[in-house]
């Protein structure tokens, strides 16, 4: 019973070790390539039609997040929505898109020395969320 036993727990051990070894190495070796350059095909559209409106991507697995800007009435906002809708019914993009809102930009920009600055968000305000 006992040998039994140790058997047992060696093989879970075992099961687990190589669990954790697997999404190690795919965590490792994901390449989010496809989800940055779906991404930047978006944001490049809504610049290419109105530099005027501050957005940016980010990559999630297996969709993309863009973030908009100061564009607070809701017809401007349902013609950047429209705009990414083309190009998906065009084919540029394939993965889910998150079309997040935001009352404004609030980037503080702190000094670190001598001609350096780093910066990060602060709070902000969203006022929709798309999912397209």
């Amino acid at each position: 019973m006992r040998k039994w036993l140790i058997r047992f727990l060696m093989l879970f051990a075992c099961i687990v070790c190589a669990i954790c070894l697997i999404q190690t190495a795919r965590m490792a070796f994901y390449d989010d390539h496809e989800e940055k350059r779906q991404g930047r095909v978006i944001v490049d559209e809504i610049e290419a039609r109105d530099g005027a409106v501050r957005v940016y991507w980010s990559p999630r697995r297996g969709r993309v997040v863009i973030s908009v800007y100061a564009v607070t009435a809701e017809e401007k906002q349902n013609q950047v929505v429209e705009w990414i809708e083309g190009l998906k019914a065009k084919g540029d993009f394939n993965l889910t898109v998150t079309v997040d809102f935001y009352e404004r930009e609030n980037w503080i920009e702190t000094p670190t020395g001598k001609d350096a600055w780093v910066g990060h968000r602060g709070p902000e305000t969203r006022i929709r969320t798309i999912e397209l």
